[in-house]
């Protein structure tokens, strides 16, 4: 049955709109006669905040961006952060939710002597979205604080604040090894406080990369927690957090050797949770792939690297057909989800051949039945090219495969696999870490 040909247009667009982002570009690949419907500015329009008019007001770019369609603003604004309050604030939206983003800039900040050039430096960064950063020069008395108007942030949205910074390896003094305090105050009742260090070699759980060539570390707060000192206890109980563990956590502890953040299953899986959703996490190390030839030492070889959560990883010698394959049961995934595969590996710079200007093929088998969309994307790719690949926290290097719906987590398995099976030339260098199976990465 064609929904189309029986609901009107207008009943069409108010079912889509009262749903998701996510789901309304999924209903535009159901059909073409749906996808008028799922693109129109009817349904995204509901997905913009109501206010977005007022904001996009106040930046310089304001008569462009409210001429787009509604589905267009809306990608624009996930995409590209807009600058308004005269340059010192700038705004987005989060890709999945559309939920409103902020970043307060350093002229935003109060800062203790601050307008001091003996303790404080203004300067313009090229990497920076903001005309002024903030340096410090020297202070004994460290203070930078930052508030912003609750009304203006998405409602019933559990937020977190992060300090986005860089420390000047040259210069930095009175960092390393040492910790500074984070807070957060929400209607003048203080949430937890952390003492952290900013040097991400002392830290590296809690100071990671941004994709934007800054670092950020961030200052906690639990929504529920911080109503009230009473209500803290509470919010803060067994029985609560019991709620947002997967149900099969125990079973999953019990294969663990490790009890860190993130758990090691043995040495060929790892697990961990998604921070703000519990959703499940796997990666499947090198080990748990199969790979053409893997253990014949002249093609591959398997090695140990500081850098790895796996005691092994493999490194490509040299093969002209290139093969690697992985498979996951779907019934360990979370339901309702979804999914994107991400190929995590590292180039050998020197060694490397047969990647640069060429592209490897990703496929995506759920199922048994094979995704109709191949991806084919370099690896190494050069700075002409799209660029698909991006650092990840772990300082190794990631590639989407490929993403897929898991609705029901029923029976039956998802497989993924690499190939490049051109054997007129010679691939090496390549070295794999594993497959990270993740709910959908919003920046992807």
């Amino acid at each position: 049955m064609d929904i189309t040909r029986i609901l009107p247009e207008e009943c069409l667009c108010l079912i889509i709109s009262l749903t998701s982002p996510v789901d309304a570009c999924r209903s535009a690949m159901v059909s073409h006669a749906l996808r008028s419907v799922a693109d129109c500015d009817a349904v995204w329009e509901k997905f913009l905040p109501s206010d977005y008019k007022s904001i996009i007001s106040g930046s310089s770019s304001s008569s462009s961006l409210l001429s787009l369609g509604k589905k267009d603003l809306y990608f624009y604004l996930c995409s590209y952060p807009i600058l308004f309050q005269n340059g010192t604030m700038s705004f987005q939206l989060e890709k999945e939710s559309g939920k409103k983003c902020y970043v307060l800039g350093a002229r935003a900040l109060t800062i203790i002597w601050g307008d001091t050039p003996s303790y404080w430096t203004w300067t313009s960064l090229q990497q920076s979205r903001f005309g002024e950063v903030a340096e410090l020069r020297i202070v004994w008395w460290l203070e930078v604080k930052g508030k912003i108007d609750s009304k203006i942030l998405s409602p019933n949205t559990n937020y977190v604040a992060y300090l986005v910074f860089k420390l000047n390896k040259r210069y930095a003094r009175g960092f390393s090894r040492r910790n500074v305090t984070l807070q957060f105050i929400v209607n003048e009742f203080v949430s937890k406080v952390w003492n952290v260090s900013l040097e991400q070699e002392d830290n590296p759980q809690h100071v990671r990369a941004r994709g934007d060539g800054w670092m950020e570390v961030e200052i906690d707060a639990c929504r529920s927690a911080i109503v009230s000192h009473a209500f803290k206890a509470v919010a803060y109980s067994d029985a609560v957090w019991e709620k947002f563990l997967p149900s099969d956590y125990r079973s999953i502890l019990s294969g663990s050797s490790s009890s860190s953040s993130l758990l090691s299953l043995g040495k060929k899986d790892s697990f961990q949770l998604k921070k703000e959703s519990g959703k499940k996490c796997y990666m499947l190390g090198a080990r748990a792939l199969s790979s053409i030839w893997g253990d014949t030492p002249s093609y591959w070889t398997w090695k140990s690297l500081p850098e790895s959560r796996f005691s092994e990883v493999a490194e490509l010698k040299v093969v002209w057909w290139l093969k690697v394959k992985g498979m996951i049961d779907i019934r360990i995934l979370s339901s309702n989800t979804n999914y994107a595969a991400y190929l995590v590996f590292k180039l050998r710079n020197r060694r490397t051949i047969g990647f640069r200007h060429r592209a490897v093929g990703f496929h995506i088998n759920v199922g048994g039945i094979t995704s109709t969309e191949v991806r084919r994307v370099s690896l190494d790719p050069s700075q002409n090219e799209t660029q698909h690949v991006r650092e990840r926290e772990d300082r190794w290097m990631e590639v989407e495969m490929g993403e897929f719906f898991n609705e029901f987590g029923g029976d039956g398995t998802v497989q993924f696999s690499l190939r490049e099976v051109d054997t007129s030339y010679s691939k090496q260098g390549l070295i794999i870490e594993g497959i990270e199976l993740r709910p959908k990465d919003t920046g992807s």
